[in-house]
């Protein structure tokens, strides 16, 4: 089959491999369709913490077209999306639901082979069925899952007055879900002008660069908003959000800094104003919200995804998402 591999840290093939073969427990997927993420990225410059040599790849959907002994919950022609995190079940963290924090946490794409590639052997019990979703959409089911995990952490409260920093596919999920929450205006904020047409075209309430965001925030949000999110991983925006949100407003943190970014906060402020912070982080029993929330339509997916390329591209799509610019998802589909 082909597969792209990182060897190690900043190394890349796309090249023929030997096919994979389920063990006890385990499906055989055809992949049709992978979401390029910023984790590859991070994969691949090694500063995420993952094993090498590997098929990267955690958001993938496809057709389960061999199963391994024992398995009787899935059937050869089943049409799925993979929820890619493998957890201890056994652990403190796991035994209290919160399993993203697994002692022994590994995951499809980042320890163990994923999904860009022509097939990928997966554990039974980490199939989520497409019904009648596209395998575009569920590829996209894994970071919709985690944009709930991260709108669990803080809620929207109806009627709140919510920004969304970052216009991609991220950010754009979380204000879908803001929005559907009940948030009485969704505000979206990004540098570049084909994201925000995608915002707009999503139903936004307004989609602003920076500086009309800044023209425009007393009489958007007078006092301030009530939750600010950050969804692009730049440390200066990451701060700017407490300057934003009004006294008791939350302030969440979904976009990926780099590990050594640092920013100024006041514990006073935070102290006298009683804001609430959160991170968030990867994702726990959220896959079949998300398959229902694609479903109603409530949650567009396929908007998000600005270009298909084959598995041979995988370079050019990387080196893409490395760069930033106008691209919201690349996807690739396998054998094609």
């Amino acid at each position: 089959m082909l597969a792209a591999v990182f060897p190690e840290p900043h190394q890349l093939t796309v090249s023929e491999i030997s096919d994979p073969t389920p063990g006890p427990g385990e499906v055989l997927v055809a992949v049709k369709a992978a979401g390029v993420c910023g984790t590859d990225v991070h994969i691949y410059e090694g500063d995420f913490i993952g094993a090498y040599p590997v098929i990267p790849g955690h958001e993938f959907s496809g057709d389960v077209v061999a199963l391994g002994e024992g398995v009787a919950t899935a059937a050869v022609g089943d049409r799925v999306a993979v929820q890619p995190c493998l957890f201890c079940e056994t652990c403190d963290y796991c035994a209290a639901g919160e399993g993203n924090f697994c002692r022994d946490l590994k995951a499809y794409g980042v320890h163990v082979n994923g999904g860009f590639a022509d097939y990928c052997v997966v554990r039974a019990a980490n199939l989520v069925r497409l019904g009648d979703l596209s395998y575009l959409a569920g590829a996209l089911l894994e970071p919709l899952a985690c944009c709930i995990h991260g709108i669990k952490q803080l809620g929207v409260v109806p009627g709140d007055n919510v920004v969304v920093f970052g216009s991609g596919p991220i950010g754009l999920m979380l204000a879908q879900l803001a929005r559907n929450g009940g948030a009485a205006m969704v505000t979206v904020v990004d540098p570049v002008l084909d994201k925000l047409a995608v915002a707009a075209a999503l139903s936004m309430d307004h989609a602003l660069t920076p500086t009309e965001f800044q023209a425009q925030r007393e009489r958007l949000a007078p006092g301030g908003f009530h939750l600010a999110i950050d969804a692009t991983g730049v440390a200066a925006v990451a701060e700017s959000l407490f300057g934003v949100v009004r006294d008791r407003g939350r302030v969440l943190f979904f976009g990926v800094c780099p590990q050594q970014a640092r920013i100024s906060v006041s514990p006073y402020d935070v102290y006298k104003r009683e804001l609430k912070v959160s991170g968030t982080f990867s994702l726990f029993g959220e896959m079949d919200a998300a398959v229902r929330l694609a479903r109603s339509g409530r949650v567009e997916l396929e908007k998000l995804v600005s270009e298909r390329l084959p598995l041979l591209a995988f370079q050019t799509a990387l080196t893409r998402k490395s760069r930033g610019g106008n691209e919201l998802k690349i996807v690739l589909e396998p054998g094609t």
